[in-house]
Parts: structure tokens; C-alpha cells; sequence
């Protein structure tokens, strides 16, 4: 299945959602575009980028079955990433992503295929940070979320790493 028609499945499955409940009505969507945008190359991310974002948001996970999660974490998030980022050169390398803040953030990441991955304690509790061996080329899409949903700001590292 090409990326386009999975993307048109996610959003038509989004929108099912969206009529079982309140719940589900701020599911991420990679389609909305992100608060910040990086468009980056291996080589150049080898060295890290950061971006500063807005943790938090409305929306709980609990209805969102098609992130396919093994649990619905606690943390509420916005419905549009804090940071779109458009890789290239990305062969043979993985990428570690790290997020800072001052309050408790949790990760949510979608890489180009399509896959979903979460973590919130990965640098300690609260302070989340993901290794994906194989991000690929293409888009990577990030989620901030707090375990209240109250907003505060954050920065969002990302750096490559030899596989």
C-alpha cells in the first residue's frame, strides 16, 4: 500500500474516531503540519538540531487504536506535531530524539513508514527520549504531550547516529 492511500486510511479512520467520542477528538494527525518544521540531512544532524515547541494538549490516546500502542499512555497531546521533520541522506544511520523541558513530557513519533512509537521516560521519569535504528527518509512527525495537557515549552533534539 502506497504512503498516500495509508495516509488517507489514517485520516478516514481518524475521523470514525472523532464520532465514537470526545476522547478520541484530538488524535494525532501528521497531516495538519507541525508548529516548527526542520528540513535536515544526515550529515548535517550528526551534531544534533534543536527546536523549541509546545508540550501538552487536549487529547487523550484512548481512543486512537490505530497508533497500534501496546498501552494508551497517560499524557494528552495536540492534535498537530510540535516538529515536522523533513530528512534525507538518512542510509545506514538510526537517530536518537531527546526532549527538555521544565514539566513532564512524554514522545510520540510516526516515522516516514508509517510506524508509531512512544516514550516518556527514556531520561528519567517525565523526561522522554526515543533511538529509532531506522527512521528512513522522508517525514518524521513528533508529539509533545504533558500528563495533564497543561501546555509549557520545550525543546526537541535531534541527532544521528551510526547504525
Amino acid at each position: 500500500m502506497s504512503a498516500w492511500c495509508r495516509r488517507i486510511l489514517t485520516l478516514c479512520l481518524a475521523a470514525l474516531a472523532v464520532g465514537a467520542g470526545d476522547a478520541a477528538l484530538a488524535c494525532p494527525n501528521p497531516d495538519l503540519g507541525g508548529g516548527s518544521i526542520l528540513s535536515s540531512n544526515g550529515a548535517s544532524l550528526r551534531l544534533g538540531q534543536s527546536r523549541r515547541v509546545f508540550a501538552g494538549g487536549a487529547g487523550s490516546l484512548d481512543g486512537c487504536t490505530y497508533l497500534g500502542l501496546p498501552e494508551v499512555p497517560v499524557a494528552r497531546f495536540n492534535d498537530a506535531p510540535a516538529l515536522v521533520a523533513e530528512l534525507g541522506g538518512m542510509l545506514g544511520l538510526g537517530m536518537e530524539i531527546g526532549v527538555f523541558s521544565s514539566c513532564a513530557t512524554a514522545l510520540l513519533v510516526q516515522t516516514e513508514d508509517e510506524s508509531w512509537y512512544f516514550n516518556d521516560d527514556g531520561q528519567g521519569p517525565g523526561r522522554p527520549r526515543m533511538l529509532l535504528s531506522r527512521p528512513g527518509n522522508g517525514t518524521l512527525s513528533v508529539w509533545i504531550g504533558t500528563e495533564d495537557g497543561q501546555p509549557c515549552r520545550a525543546r526537541v533534539t535531534l541527532t544521528t547516529l551510526m547504525r
